[in-house]
């Protein structure tokens, strides 16, 4: 059970809580959206093209498989399409020449992960591949032009064609689905999709355009049968921005984010490299140049409330302006408005406090102890001013009530002129603001422990405080999932569990390790031995054989028996496979494993003292070179070689070689009815 104090001592204003507005003037945001900023003074901010063309992103562009993947639909009359890749510095065909496939007229290019889409509009068709335009999986004929294309996460092929408003379904393989999805009443032109919130949900946006020419998203879901116009400054929220910066006449810019700053490359729609300023694009909309908020009356419910302190989380680019005004009363809403509009501000309302009831803040002023009377109710006033193309953001504001400082633990003497103590109070309040901010990091701190809690950056830094460096390949959910197991990784250290654990973690496969030293054949006393009626007994069968473990004169086998200079030969027996253990590990779903980077994690958790063998399994069993084995296969032992037939009493070892007479020079032996050889012979 949590205690909280009796009455509520701060008050905030956000996107969550909401902004208390009273009017709203040229300001998006004061509903719903990212904050508070200028809006366009023809209608609602994102109703322009341009402003939904870093979510929407343009027809002939797509993102592949990562960041640094795009697709590139070159227009006719030579259309091929083309990738931009890390691996290349520039865009290179996607197919060689001569197997270009025929795209006369390809209006919109769709790409997720390795699945690759193109819609024609020539020959009314959609074809998609995988592998990046390797394998052809199916060709969509459509009854229209199609004029977007979009890959559903869900394994869809998503077509929007003239006329409807509801989108063709396809399985990825051409397979037609029976229903259409979310019919709109105007032309869809983009679809887009957010991250699933929940298991097997997903956020679809489709962007339509009327035959006015106006704009509007609407907002649907995978399970929804409707769609629903959506605010656009809750666009940001749904979907992440899709990387195309800006689109022109001649050419197109991506935005393409390193460790230091965000840059924007800029080629031609044939992919040439071009300058920022060449691609002809259209300027953006123009903003308002002024705009205001005031709020309704904020209830402290303390009667003649002093009110203490504001704080602004916000955004001021250059050429831009904030300005926080504050006025306190104990009437409310309820007086009328009784002032005049200040200079400047003659088309905004004036507000219902007077004009001289009004604390101006410092200009930009973000952080400010409020001095104004005493007063139950507090009212606000936010103006923001830019130059038409800029504008500031006001994320959030906080107040805080009633007026606490220092000055409470002084003697009561500090209070008795009531002048004198205000200016105390609020000089002591300039330190008790540094002294908050450090109680808030120390209070905080335990938070920057938490792996689920703390941003991506932070996870290096914390790995590093217990030891644990990361390695660069690693996503941030595989870095917190390590972060969490190391208390029980570090307890387990060096067992073949911890090692188990670890390996499991970082590659998302099952390891199995094998002890080499107790698995060594020492013999079964009073066992069946591999003939019926032998056994093991002490004295009549060989436990351990040393010229097999290391090489010994006229007694090992050469290329079978390893040469060895360390230890004691005498303490073979004790030492063979001491201290050593295999690690076998399956292949991985999710690709090819690293043997390098294998090495390295087994190196790093198993002991000092110990050996490892790492072996990683393929896709299955191989036999020789061309050897199919499938499931009603059996594997069984061939019989013996022996000379003389099936009654003869000469038995062939293993890798037997027959060698021919000094006579001639025909084959050693013939391979005929009578004759057998084994698995392991050798015949020269």
């Amino acid at each position: 059970m949590s205690c909280v104090p009796d009455r509520p001592t701060f008050r905030l204003l956000d996107p969550l809580v909401g902004w208390d507005p009273a009017i709203c003037e040229w300001l998006s945001g004061c509903e719903t959206g990212d904050g508070l900023q200028l809006a366009q003074p023809t209608g609602k901010p994102g109703g322009d093209p341009a402003a939904l063309l870093p979510f929407f992103g343009h027809p002939h562009l797509a993102r592949g498989c990562g960041v640094c993947e795009w697709y590139l639909l070159a227009p006719a009359p030579r259309a091929r399409l083309l990738r931009l890749d890390r691996c290349h510095p520039g865009w290179r065909p996607v197919w060689p020449q001569a197997w270009l496939p025929y795209l006369p007229d390809p209006v919109a290019v769709a790409a997720r992960g390795h699945l690759l889409a193109v819609a024609d509009r020539a020959t009314r068709r959609v074809l998609v591949w995988d592998g990046g335009g390797e394998v052809q999986l199916a060709e969509l004929a459509l009854d229209a032009e199609p004029v977007a294309v979009a890959l559903a996460p869900w394994r869809e092929v998503l077509v929007a064609v003239p006329g409807s408003g509801a989108l063709r379904r396809f399985g990825i393989h051409g397979e037609p689905r029976p229903d259409t999805l979310w019919p709109v009443p105007a032309q869809v032109t983009a679809i887009a999709f957010g991250p699933a919130e929940e298991p097997g949900t997903c956020p679809v946006l489709l962007r339509s355009e009327d035959s006015g020419g106006a704009v509007t998203v609407w907002l649907t879901d995978r399970n929804r049968d409707d769609a629903t116009p959506v605010d656009p400054g809750q666009i940001g929220r749904l979907i992440g921005p899709g990387g195309v910066a800006a689109v022109g006449d001649r050419g197109f810019c991506l935005a393409a984010t390193d460790e230091r700053l965000s840059v924007h490359r800029c080629w031609s729609w044939r992919g040439r490299p071009l300058a920022e300023a060449d691609i002809g694009a259209p300027p953006p909309p123009r903003l308002a140049e002024r705009g205001q908020l005031l709020t309704r009356a904020i209830d402290s419910g303390i009667p003649r409330c002093v009110w203490h302190r504001l704080r602004a989380d916000a955004d001021i680019p250059d050429g831009t302006t904030l300005q926080i005004d504050v006025a306190t009363s104990e009437a409310g809403d309820s007086q009328p408005s009784r002032g005049a509009a200040d200079p400047g501000w003659e088309a905004f309302a004036p507000g219902v406090p007077h004009p001289g009831d009004w604390q101006r803040l410092p200009a930009g002023a973000t952080d400010a102890l409020l001095n104004r009377p005493p007063g139950r109710y507090l009212f606000m006033r936010i103006r923001l001013s830019g130059d038409g193309h800029s504008t500031p953001v006001v994320h959030a504001v906080r107040l805080d009530f009633p007026r606490v400082s220092s000055l409470e633990h002084l003697p009561a003497v500090w209070r008795d002129d009531p002048v004198a103590g205000d200016f105390t109070a609020r000089f002591l309040s300039l330190f008790d603001a540094q002294l908050e901010a450090l109680d808030r990091v120390v209070e905080r701190y335990p938070a920057l422990l938490d792996p689920a809690g703390v941003p991506d950056a932070v996870l290096p830094w914390l790995g590093s405080l217990i030891g644990l460096s990361f390695d660069p390949a690693w996503s941030a959910d595989r870095r917190r999932a390590l972060l969490r197991a190391a208390p029980q990784l570090y307890r387990r250290r060096g067992t073949p569990e911890g090692l188990r654990q670890a390996v499991q973690l970082v590659l998302d496969v099952a390891p199995e390790i094998e002890e080499l030293g107790p698995a060594r054949a020492w013999g079964a006393l009073g066992a069946t031995g591999g003939t019926a009626g032998m056994s093991a007994a002490l004295g009549t069968v060989r436990l351990f054989g040393p010229a097999r473990v290391r090489f010994r004169l006229d007694r090992s086998t050469l290329s079978r028996t390893p040469i060895r200079s360390l230890g004691d030969p005498e303490r073979d027996a004790q030492g063979s496979g001491a201290y050593r253990f295999l690690v076998q590990v399956p292949p991985s779903a999710a690709g090819t494993i690293d043997p390098e980077r294998l090495r390295r994690l087994v190196d790093s958790q198993a002991p000092a003292h110990t050996m490892a063998q790492i072996r990683i399994g393929g896709a299955g069993l191989v036999v020789g070179q061309q050897a199919v084995v499938g499931v009603d296969t059996a594997l069984v032992p061939l019989d013996a070689p022996l000379l003389g037939g099936l009654g003869g009493s000469v038995r062939l070892s293993r890798r037997s070689v027959l060698w021919p007479g000094r006579a001639g020079r025909g084959p050693a032996m013939r391979v005929g009815d009578r004759s057998v050889v084994g698995v392991n012979t050798v015949v020269r």
